[in-house]
């Protein structure tokens, strides 16, 4: 079957949703391409934060972000791999794609002033200047279709459905003590009560990267953009001459049912990379983290497909040392059919009475550093062998905060004890054994950090000592914000594997997000954007947000790029 568009986007994460709105709201006919059955890929699972620099939110609180320090800071994080140019149109474009995103009817977005940059030493660096979060999205105005959207993390939602919006955290901890803190949370699950009584599948007040996705999603639907999904793209048509190469086209199977595409402007590549799929892991990915141990966050429709059908049209593909967003994960069983989830552990590390250790029961790194540097410590410690990591507290300081997809108080833990996930044991000798490491060792390490804890130092790990790990402890303990004694019996471990949020290695790209070859040529008609796109920062993780942040910037961009190339 034959159809035709102006723009054909692959992929329905925050890349390809920015992208299609950008072109609808060019005039231009679009379609979006979803492999999986529902709109959203990971972004859809995530906190939905985005780095942007010098965004209007940052200029209202009177902040001076000008270009040339992002820059900076950019090219620090990127070191060898940094591109100047590419980098330069990010930087210059962030903000006005934020606005114009805002302005069309897609979210709107606070800045997180407790976010930092994760190396606020780096040139460059700022402190809660760039990372913005989306707000709460009503997901009753999109009537039937709200089913089509991804749902989070079943371990992220509570009763059944409902999501929390990341900034209102800090609110729901309070509930037991500060009264508008309990009004605050007594509204939003009355809210959520009456949604269920009313027949929806899931809470409809939705926040985070589920929001984000859904606001976009609602912006495209009123503007007609076309959605298919259970579409996953095939092969890509094109024309090759002495002058290079250019997309007319792509091959769908929708369902089954085979439709060559034949595109006026050009296709944009945002399917989210690559790291759902097991043989991409493999090529791409350090043996610690290749095997079954590593726990899959994202999607598994996230296949990688876009790269290896570039590559037959001779796109470059780039992989610096750090091919992914790498994220400590545990492994949370799903009811009794057997089927486990990833949990990111983003939270709790950082705050005060947690360790980690490894297989031999030693502490092996600071755990309040950024997750990716986390896993990396893992990879590095474990060397040729699987990673083993077990992140240890006791009883007060787990219904304080939580551990993992185990909820803080008042949220029972029963179900996490029964099925193994969190391992309870009465001392700390009986945790060694049933953890598997040596009892002797384990509780040396607890004391020597007991001991220093007690007066506020960790000269192992000098976790605490930057600015960055203090922001992310908890400034309310007495104390200090990331460091409490681990002394409260009962003892609990969760065990911690090698996760990621995403690919990093992508195909190589120019400044107007257009697809270049191993010869460094534009590809005409082919745009990319998101995880399908080699990383701006080298493969490093240096601040929150710097995933959807450029995926959404060049997803703008690209359909720029593509409304003003000449029509076929």
């Amino acid at each position: 079957m034959n159809i035709e568009c102006d723009i054909l986007v692959v992929g329905s994460g925050a890349a390809g949703l920015t992208a299609a709105l950008t072109a609808a709201k060019a005039g231009l006919s679009v379609i979006v391409a979803e492999k999986a059955g529902v709109i959203g890929g990971t972004t859809a699972l995530s906190e939905g934060m985005v780095w942007i620099p010098g965004s209007r939110q940052a200029q209202a609180l009177g902040v001076f972000d000008p270009p040339e320090a992002a820059l900076e800071y950019i090219q620090r994080a990127a070191g060898t791999a940094f591109e100047p140019i590419r980098s330069r149109a990010f930087v210059e474009s962030a903000a006005e794609m934020l606005a114009f995103v805002e302005d069309s009817g897609g979210p709107s977005f606070t800045l997180s002033t407790a976010s930092m940059d994760y190396h606020p030493d780096w040139p460059g660096a700022t402190l809660g200047a760039r990372a913005l979060i989306p707000g709460i999205f009503d997901g009753r105005l999109l009537g039937s279709r709200f089913n089509e959207l991804r749902r989070p993390l079943e371990s992220t939602l509570i009763f059944g459905g409902m999501t929390i919006g990341s900034g209102e955290l800090a609110i729901f901890r309070q509930a037991h003590c500060e009264p508008m803190a309990a009004l605050h949370a007594a509204r939003v699950i009355a809210r959520h009560a009456w949604d269920r009584v009313n027949g929806w599948s899931r809470g409809t007040r939705i926040a985070n990267g589920n929001g984000l996705v859904a606001s976009l999603l609602y912006a495209c639907l009123v503007r007609g953009v076309a959605f298919w999904t259970q579409t996953a793209l095939t092969e890509l048509r094109a024309i090759h001459s002495s002058g290079g190469t250019r997309v007319t086209g792509a091959i769908l199977d929708r369902a089954g049912q085979l439709y060559e595409v034949k595109v006026t402007r050009g296709v944009v590549l945002a399917s989210g990379g690559f790291s759902g799929s097991a043989t991409m892991r493999a090529r791409f990915f350090p043996t610690g983290a290749a095997g079954d141990s590593h726990t899959r966050i994202v999607p598994e429709s996230v296949s990688g497909d876009t790269l290896r059908i570039a590559e037959t049209l001779g796109a470059k593909v780039i992989a610096n040392a750090s091919v992914a967003s790498w994220a400590p994960a545990s492994r949370v069983p799903l009811g009794l059919s057997g089927a486990v989830e990833g949990f990111p552990h983003f939270m709790e590390r950082q705050k005060p009475g947690f360790i980690a250790i490894n297989g031999s029961g030693f502490r092996f790194v600071n755990e309040a550093t950024s997750y990716s540097q986390f896993v990396q410590a893992m990879l590095a410690d474990a060397g040729d062998k699987e990673p083993v990591c077990w992140l240890i507290c006791d009883r007060p300081t787990l219904r304080r905060y939580g551990m993992g997809a185990a909820p803080p108080f008042p949220l029972g833990i029963g179900k996490y004890v029964r099925s193994g996930y969190l391992v309870e044991a009465s001392d700390l000798v009986i945790l060694a054994r049933r953890i598997g490491v040596d009892e002797t060792t384990l509780k040396q390490t607890v004391a020597t950090f007991n001991a220093n804890a007690s007066r506020g130092m960790d000269p192992d790990f000098e976790r605490g000592l930057s600015a960055v790990d203090r922001a992310y402890g908890d400034s309310t303990h007495p104390g200090h914000p990331n460091l409490a004694p681990i002394n409260s019996a009962p003892y609990y471990a969760v065990r911690l594997r090698t996760g990621d949020i995403g690919s990093l290695a992508g195909l190589a790209s120019d400044e107007h997000a257009r697809v270049t070859d191993v010869d460094g040529r534009p590809i005409s008609g082919l745009c990319v954007a998101g995880n399908d796109a080699a990383s701006l920062f080298g493969g490093t993780y240096p601040a929150g947000g710097i995933t959807i942040g450029p995926a959404m910037t060049f997803g703008w961009i690209a359909s720029r790029t593509l409304a003003d190339s000449t029509k076929s």
